[in-house]
């Protein structure tokens, strides 16, 4: 949203800011539905100070990024449990993680067929992708999931650095995500963002250092969870990368409709929603209702589909320019799927020799049936050179039709063989 702010505002909210700012953004992370704390980012002194600025125009990738680059970064999680077995409490399995890597995607690019997608005309295919890490910092392959005994049942929010000293990898080649039970007093966190430095954009807070900078997630909420009635699609950690890439909430942080997110395309809001109402409108004298379905929004993870055109545009400059988060990217490039050659059967007919079936590039299960169904052989192939060769003559088929099945993981396919002598 872009707002006009008056100069009283101005003074009003740098006054509010230094007489408690930090306790007014905590009642507004709070949800009202799971007695849980939405998002750490205003809970700590990189809140930004959204109030003090300026209106802005819509934003703009930098003139020397290119626009049309898909940007693919690689994740490392590091799951910080209490010692239970994989699987189990905190240590959450690996279907979780990869799950949410999918959910990531399916976001970030708005992808047709899935939770991702929307039809909105400010709706924006963020030309992002995630993927896990396949080699750590060594060089050696990793499956991109490191698991640490952080030797306590939950962190706080304020013991942040600690947690994150258990694990960590480079923060300019990596983006690393920290699950854990994530608490803030007794309260679950659903997670928590840095945010980049140096990016050349406004609203943004001063960022995180190299030592503490990544992403943070309670354990619950990660993925596809059974944990969650209302968290339970991924969305946590979409939002939080969100403000990792230079996104701020939808609302400015603020308490007002003078607040700005420096997007033009997300309407005005005056407050975090925390359901799906489309129709609502906190800011009725300003074009547009909420953006309930907005990822940087507070509503249930099965209402949000929406990155705007202005929010990608901040992220890809993020990735553009900023310390650490430029080094993070490699260009995706899609792999163009391995054509398949259909197996094929000659001679046909065949007369007192071998058969050669081709095109076969793994052990083939062979089975051959007479005109009427009845099995006659059935044995395992190891293909040479990508063909297997049947010794017909060695079963002494009377002539007549048979049918020839072969069986192998990448494709099955019957013959129709004619056996002459």
């Amino acid at each position: 949203m872009s707002k006009k702010i008056t100069l009283f505002a101005k003074i009003f909210s740098i006054s509010f800011l230094f007489m408690g700012c930090g306790m007014a953004v905590f009642a507004q992370n709070k949800t009202e539905d799971e007695n849980v704390i939405r998002c750490g980012v205003g809970l700590l002194s990189q809140s930004p100070t959204i109030f003090t600025k300026k209106t802005v125009s819509n934003v703009s990738v930098t003139a020397s990024c290119s626009d049309t680059t898909v940007y693919q970064i690689p994740v490392v999680f590091h799951i910080i449990h209490n010692g239970e077995a994989v699987g189990i409490g905190t240590n959450i399995p690996d279907s979780r993680l990869t799950s949410q890597i999918r959910i990531l995607n399916e976001d970030y690019r708005r992808k047709e067929g899935t939770n991702g997608y929307n039809t909105d005309s400010r709706g924006a295919d963020a030309r992002i992708q995630f993927v896990l890490a396949s080699k750590d910092p060594q060089g050696k392959a990793t499956s991109g999931i490191v698991r640490a005994n952080g030797g306590q049942s939950e962190w706080q929010l304020s013991e942040q650095a600690a947690l994150k000293d258990k694990s960590n990898w480079p923060k300019d080649k990596y983006l690393n995500v920290w699950v854990c039970n994530l608490k803030n007093g007794a309260e679950n966190l659903l997670g928590f963002s840095s945010f980049p430095v140096n990016s050349d954009l406004d609203g943004l807070p001063t960022g995180a250092d190299s030592t503490t900078d990544g992403v943070m997630v309670c354990y619950k909420y990660v993925g596809n969870s059974p944990l969650s009635t209302r968290y339970n699609l991924g969305r946590t950690l979409t939002h939080e990368i969100g403000h990792f890439l230079g996104l701020i909430h939808i609302w400015g942080d603020g308490f007002d409709c003078t607040s700005t997110d420096y997007c033009n395309d997300t309407p005005a809001a005056s407050q975090a929603n925390y359901n799906c109402n489309t129709t609502y409108d906190s800011c009725p004298d300003a074009q547009g209702s909420d953006m309930t379905a907005n990822y940087l929004d507070y509503t249930y993870d099965a209402c949000m589909n929406i990155f705007t055109q202005d929010q990608v545009a901040r992220m890809r400059t993020v990735l553009c320019g900023s310390i650490r988060r430029k080094t993070l990217w490699s260009e995706y490039v899609p792999q163009e799927e391995p054509k398949s050659v259909s197996m094929s059967l000659y001679p046909n007919p065949v007369t007192n020799s071998n058969v050669i079936v081709a095109a076969v590039t793994d052990n083939a299960d062979v089975t051959v049936f007479n005109a009427i169904g009845q099995k006659i052989l059935q044995k395992t192939f190891t293909p040479t050179a990508d063909k297997i060769t049947i010794n017909l003559p060695e079963y002494q088929l009377a002539e007549g039709c048979y049918f020839l099945k072969v069986v192998q993981p990448s494709q099955t396919k019957t013959f129709k063989v004619i056996v002459q002598y």
